[in-house]
């Protein structure tokens, strides 16, 4: 993590993580909904950072989600972020170039419902074709290390986003708890 650490002290790099709110019921949903959307008071629709991405302009690579579930905190009204599949498998890109270009295409006749899809597909294409370069290691079999190892392709690729997002999942266990810490401490070592 000697990269981040340095980016750490430029005061280029911040990091936000989870760690309370006020009067929690101790519901392990209910204090997920609350981080990801900010609203302790009441649910709400759309996530903070999707707030964020909704209120800061339409660069669909502003923020960029590394795995395979989109969370809730990077979902806007208008705008989600980005999302980058942590898995190794190659896919046909002139097949995801047809399939893209083709509803992408403005028409003078679009309704303002079909002028934001078209605007959404095109986002698509910007986001694949910049994201390009940063590819799934195929010997990760740690899959946080994974994804930090994703991010550092975009930040070293130039990829111009403001927030990444990673995740690590495996901690909602009821069955085999020993096991499961067990392997998740050798993760974060």
């Amino acid at each position: 993590m000697r990269g981040l650490a340095q980016l750490w002290s430029e005061r280029k790099l911040a990091i936000v993580r989870g760690v309370s709110y006020p009067q929690p019921d101790h519901s392990h949903f209910r204090s997920m909904d609350i981080w990801q959307t900010a609203s302790p008071a009441e649910p709400v629709s759309t996530g903070w950072i999707g707030r964020w991405l909704d209120a800061t302009g339409d660069d669909p690579l502003r923020a960029v989600n590394i795995g395979a579930v989109l969370p809730p905190l990077a979902v806007g009204e208008k705008c989600t972020a980005a999302a980058l599949s942590a898995s190794a498998t190659p896919k046909s890109e002139e097949r995801f170039a047809a399939t893209m270009d083709a509803p992408g295409a403005d028409d003078p006749n679009d309704t303002p419902a079909m002028s934001a899809m078209c605007a959404a597909y095109r986002a698509a294409r910007t986001t694949d074709t910049t994201l390009a370069p940063v590819k799934a290691s195929e010997k990760d079999h740690n899959p946080l290390a994974g994804q930090l190892a994703m991010v550092t392709k975009a930040v070293r690729a130039g990829v111009p986003s403001r927030v990444y997002m990673v995740q690590l999942g495996g901690f909602d266990t009821r069955a085999d708890e020993r096991e499961t810490q067990q392997r998740l401490l050798q993760l974060l070592r």
